[in-house]
């Protein structure tokens, strides 16, 4: 993994990192879109549309806020670094604000799409997802192994999160 970073990086930016996220985010819609497909006929996206886009006060908490600000500043921090990192191949006619709202947005929207399609598949199978990161790794392999879609499902699932990985590792290390 590692090495594959490295080698990307070590390339000029045109035929390198540009033409891998080129390739790479591509795969991700794609995978992205075999995932959201499968959850809709899954049953459970009702479910999951409710648990993630409707507001439960019962589940507020003092601590609330505090996670939710530990997250905001965590992904700004993160975008900061990358596009200063970034920053300087981006030419010069190009508005920074404009690029910055397509990033937001298109951020935005993979993620309610991929919690989305998550859920439903969590919810379809009887059971609740988990609040926390390890879930991925506990919830989501019993929920694979659930489909008769032999691996390829979890495989599809992974090979996104490696995806994902990869492109994060690659920007940071620029």
């Amino acid at each position: 993994f590692l090495i594959c970073v490295v080698a990307t990086i070590a390339q000029p930016i045109v035929i390198g990192i540009q033409k891998t996220f080129k390739y790479l985010l591509l795969a991700m819609v794609t995978l992205l879109l075999f995932v959201l497909i499968l959850s809709i006929f899954s049953g459970g996206m009702e479910q999951s549309a409710v648990y993630l886009l409707y507001f439960d006060s019962s589940e507020f908490t003092a601590r609330t806020p505090l996670l939710a600000l530990e997250r905001a500043f965590f992904t700004s921090m993160l975008g900061l670094g990358v596009i200063m990192a970034i920053g300087r191949y981006i030419p010069s006619n190009t508005s920074i604000s404009y690029s910055a709202s397509i990033v937001v947005i298109s951020n935005l929207l993979f993620v309610i799409v991929a919690s989305l399609a998550i859920n439903a598949l969590i919810f379809s199978v009887g059971m609740t997802p988990g609040s926390d990161n390890q879930s991925m790794f506990e919830i989501l392999p019993v929920v694979f192994a659930s489909y008769d879609a032999d691996q390829s499902l979890g495989t599809v699932f992974f090979l996104m999160l490696v995806i994902a990985a990869y492109t994060t590792a690659v920007a940071l290390l620029i």
